[in-house]
């Protein structure tokens, strides 16, 4: 039936500490101590560059400063305070939403430009160029320093919707790669059990092993500046060797509005959706991990598949 107002026992936050119902937990230490943990100081020492870090007003505001303190490396942020608004715009660090931080790497001069969004589990980038670089495109850049670099082992986690330039680099050093259906939670599923080397998928989300299960932005953009500190090279370059040994791969994202009619229509046309050819490309596998993508025999592929969280359909290729 409900309790009724005088059976309601109210304590307050004081009182709730005294009685020993909340305790307070200062967890910001003991994630830089385990983050710090995974990632090479020998290599971050080399580093001079100069670095513009844009958190979007958000929970990753101030990280970054204390993983370089000591170090050569300059640091410079934008929108560094709390607001609970994001400045009235979307705190999404994707290109669209980045021009504060392309203008402020142009201005400065700066090597690289990475961001965060609010709740700092994914991440963006912007090069010296002022040019946006995808998770695609950097995931395979961070993949390809753990392995060479770092010397790390182990099986690859990428959504169906990642880029495949993933399993060439996860190819040529013999390790495996598992797909997973769209979300992180199944990449995490990867990294508990099958210890996975590195975990991504294209809308900016990735962990290591030894990290927790979870995609981890600021991790991310650390793994991101100790690649650059170590290698000694600016992005543009570091993706022209990766694409002179592997190959370039190209990707985009289209997100297309439907009404619950449609949307329900279109997922009965997807069953039936089996064709000989793309674009001139001949398919040569059906995939429904999530959603329905054709792969074609010259590696290209398309991916149609419901969004989860919208009322939406995106078509990948």
């Amino acid at each position: 039936e409900g309790l009724s107002e005088e059976e309601v026992c109210y304590l307050s936050p004081e009182a709730s500490r005294e009685q020993g119902l909340i305790r307070d937990l200062d967890a910001k230490p003991l994630y830089l101590a385990h983050l710090q943990s995974l990632l090479n100081y020998r290599f971050i020492y080399r580093g001079s560059m100069k670095i513009i870090v844009d958190p979007m007003w958000g929970a990753g505001r101030g990280y970054l400063e204390e993983i370089l303190k000591g170090t050569k490396i300059k640091l410079d942020v934008i929108h560094d305070y709390r607001d609970v608004l994001f400045g009235g715009n979307l705190p999404d660090p994707s290109a669209a939403c980045l021009a504060p931080l392309r203008e402020a790497v142009l201005e400065k001069g700066a090597d690289i430009g990475l961001a965060l969004d609010g709740d700092a589990d994914r991440f963006g980038v912007i090069d010296s160029d002022g040019e946006y670089l995808s998770p695609n495109e950097m995931l395979p850049l961070i993949l390809y320093y753990l392995l060479e670099d770092r010397n790390w082992r182990g099986a690859v986690a990428r959504t169906v919707a990642t880029t495949h330039m993933l399993d060439r680099i996860a190819d040529d050093y013999g390790l495996p790669v598992i797909e997973t259906p769209v979300g992180f939670k199944y990449i995490g599923q990867s990294l508990l059990q099958h210890h996975s080397a590195m975990g991504g998928e294209e809308s900016g989300g990735m962990s290591v092993q030894g990290h927790i299960p979870e995609k981890d932005g600021i991790l991310a953009i650390s793994l991101i500046m100790e690649m650059m500190a170590a290698r000694g090279k600016s992005l543009r370059q570091l993706k022209a060797e990766l694409n002179e040994k592997f190959g370039c791969l190209v990707s985009a994202r289209l997100d297309l509005k439907c009404s619950p009619e449609h949307k329900v229509k279109v997922l009965e046309l997807l069953q039936q959706w089996e064709p000989e050819s793309l674009a001139g490309h001949k398919v040569s596998e059906r995939n429904t991990t999530d959603g329905v993508k054709q792969l074609c025999e010259d590696g290209s592929w398309v991916l149609v598949r419901p969004s989860g969280t919208e009322p939406l359909f995106r078509i990948y290729v």
